[in-house]
C-alpha cells in the first residue's frame, strides 16, 4: 500500500470559489498538475472544484502517475473522490460516470477501501447517494463481490445500511436491484430498514416511507405485526406474526379487539389489519407488514436456532436501545453473544457474559418440539 509523503503536501486551504482555476494553476507544460496538487485541491471540495473536477482529473491522468495512490490526509484515492463527486445533490452524475469509466479503463483498484475509515466504493456511493456511479460500479465483478461487505468504522454496516441511514433512496434502489441482502445485521443487530432515521420534514418522511416499501420482502413479513406503534398479541398473550379473521387480539396498552379485515387499503402502502374494538372507543386500524407466510410464535423458554447455534428465548418485547420488538436469547454452549442480558445499564434478562444477544424475530428459527 502506497501513499504520498507528507513532505509533498501542498496547502490549498486558501483556494475558494472566487479564484479562477485556470489562473491559479500554471500552464500544464510549465507546471504539471500532479496527483499531490490534485488531492490538495480536492480536499477543499467547493463549487469551483466540483465544476472543474473532470478537467482536473483528466489533466492529471495525462502524466505518469500511480492511479491507486492515496491522499494521506483524507485516506481517499481517486476512486473514492469520484464516487463522492457522483452525488445526486451536486448535479454532476454524468461527468462522474465519465471519470469513473476512465479510471476503470486505466486499471484503478475497485476494491480498495479508504485508509482511515475502511469505506469501499459502494459505501461512499450509499453515503453520498450516487446512484449512477453505483450502477456503473456494480457492473464490475470485483465490485459486485463487495455488495454486502460491511464497514468496521460504521458498526459493520453494509452499503444498504448506510443508504438507509443517509436516506439515499436512489442508491438503495440500485443496491437492492443488484441483490443486496435486506436482512443483513450490523453490530447492533439492526437490518437496513432499522437504520431509517426519524424524519423532520415531509420530504424526508416520503423518502423514509419509500425505503421501507423497497426493503419489504418475504423475510420481512415474518416480523411481528404492528398496531399504531404498538405490539398486538393473540388471546394467549403470545407474540405472533400473523392473525386470522375473527381472532381476538390485545394491544400493548391492554386494549382488546377482534380482527375483522386484512388487506390493501386506499390510504396507505402495504397491507393493514382492521380491528373492531371490544370497548366503546373508536375502532382501531393497525398497520402490518405484507403477509403471506406461515405464523411464527415465540414464548419465553423456547429453544431456537440463531445462525445455526442453539439458544433459549429469555426476553420478548420493546427495549430502550432501539425501536420495535426484540427477542433476547441466551446461547447454550458458547459465548456467541454480545452481552449478559443488559444493554446500556438496563437489565432485560440475566445470563453469562457474552452469552446474551438481542435479535429481531425474523432472524430466529424455532426448534422442533
Amino acid at each position: 500500500m502506497q501513499h504520498l509523503s507528507l513532505n509533498n503536501f501542498i496547502d490549498y486551504s486558501s483556494f475558494d470559489d472566487s479564484i479562477n482555476l485556470d489562473e491559479f494553476i500554471s500552464k500544464k507544460n510549465d507546471n504539471p498538475i500532479t496527483l499531490t496538487k490534485l488531492f490538495a485541491l480536492l480536499r477543499t471540495w467547493n463549487h469551483t472544484v466540483h465544476k472543474n473536477f473532470t478537467k482536473l482529473v483528466f489533466l492529471t491522468l495525462e502524466n505518469e502517475i500511480n492511479i491507486n495512490e492515496y491522499d494521506i490526509i483524507t485516506g481517499m484515492s481517486l476512486l473514492h473522490f469520484t464516487c463522492k463527486f457522483g452525488a445526486k445533490q451536486l448535479g454532476h452524475e454524468k461527468e462522474a460516470v465519465q471519470v469513473m469509466n476512465l479510471l476503470i479503463e486505466k486499471g484503478i483498484n475497485l476494491s480498495a477501501p479508504c485508509l482511515w475509515v475502511q469505506m469501499n466504493c459502494l459505501h461512499y456511493c450509499a453515503f453520498f447517494d450516487c446512484p449512477s456511479v453505483c450502477e456503473l460500479l456494480l457492473k464490475q465483478s470485483k465490485v459486485l463481490s463487495l455488495l454486502n461487505e460491511t464497514c468496521a468504522s460504521f458498526k459493520n454496516e453494509s452499503p444498504l445500511h448506510l443508504a438507509c441511514t443517509a436516506l439515499s433512496q436512489s442508491t438503495a434502489q440500485v443496491l437492492v436491484q443488484a441483490g443486496a441482502n435486506k436482512q443483513i445485521l450490523d453490530d447492533e443487530q439492526r437490518t437496513p430498514a432499522d437504520c431509517i432515521p426519524k424524519t423532520n420534514t415531509k420530504e424526508q418522511q416520503e423518502i423514509a416511507d419509500a425505503l421501507r416499501v423497497l426493503l419489504q420482502d418475504q423475510a420481512c413479513t415474518q416480523q411481528q405485526s404492528l398496531l399504531i406503534d404498538s405490539m398486538i398479541s393473540n388471546s394467549d398473550n403470545h407474540i405472533t406474526t400473523q392473525f386470522q379473521i375473527d381472532e381476538r387480539v390485545q394491544l400493548a396498552n391492554n386494549k382488546t379487539g377482534t380482527i375483522k379485515y386484512f388487506g390493501n387499503v386506499p390510504f396507505g402502502v402495504n397491507r393493514w389489519y382492521v380491528m373492531a374494538s371490544n370497548s366503546v372507543e373508536d375502532d382501531q386500524i393497525s398497520k402490518s407488514m405484507d403477509s403471506g407466510v406461515h405464523s411464527i410464535t415465540f414464548h419465553i423458554g423456547d429453544k431456537v436456532y440463531c445462525h445455526n447455534h442453539l439458544a433459549i428465548v429469555r426476553f420478548i418485547g420493546r427495549t430502550a436501545f432501539a425501536d420495535g420488538i426484540w427477542i433476547g436469547i441466551e446461547f447454550v454452549s458458547r459465548p456467541l453473544g454480545k452481552n449478559d442480558g443488559s444493554v446500556n445499564g438496563q437489565v432485560y434478562f440475566q445470563c453469562k457474559q457474552n452469552h446474551g444477544l438481542f435479535i429481531r424475530p425474523n432472524r430466529l428459527t424455532l426448534t422442533k418440539k
